[in-house]
């Protein structure tokens, strides 16, 4: 027969591997937390781009209801069509005395747009 006193060196086992869960899920839910904090910092901006057809393109910020392949009356020789429309983080503004950013399209934003203008290609011709 087994005594209950062979066992006993299970129970603080038992209590070590419960603290080590708790403390690893702590440390996790609070990593998820940080991220989320993080994220919701992130400032960004949506843009639409218009095909204006010979006139060129026209990017503007996006308006509720926009959808690519949508016609919109904003270029200059009347209609224009949806050709993509993408998000970008905006970079904080540089504090006073660091180097100037350039002004050019986020990096990334080029190559986004890339991939839409393509996606916009292939569903065009169904």
């Amino acid at each position: 027969m087994v005594d209950g006193g062979s066992l006993e060196w299970l129970q603080p086992l038992l209590l070590i591997v419960m603290l080590m869960a708790i403390i690893a899920l702590t440390l996790r839910q609070a990593s998820e937390l940080r991220r989320m904090q993080e994220q919701a910092s992130k400032k960004t901006k949506t843009l639409t781009i218009i095909n204006c057809g010979d006139s060129g393109r026209v990017e503007r910020s996006f308006k509720e209801g926009d959808y690519v392949g949508k016609r919109v009356s904003e270029c200059k020789n009347g209609e224009g069509l949806i050709e993509a429309i993408y998000t970008i983080e905006e970079k904080p503004a540089p504090k006073q005395g660091s180097a100037p950013q350039s002004q050019g399209s986020p990096q990334g934003a080029k190559s986004k747009w890339g991939l839409l203008k393509g996606l916009r290609r292939n569903y065009s011709k169904l």
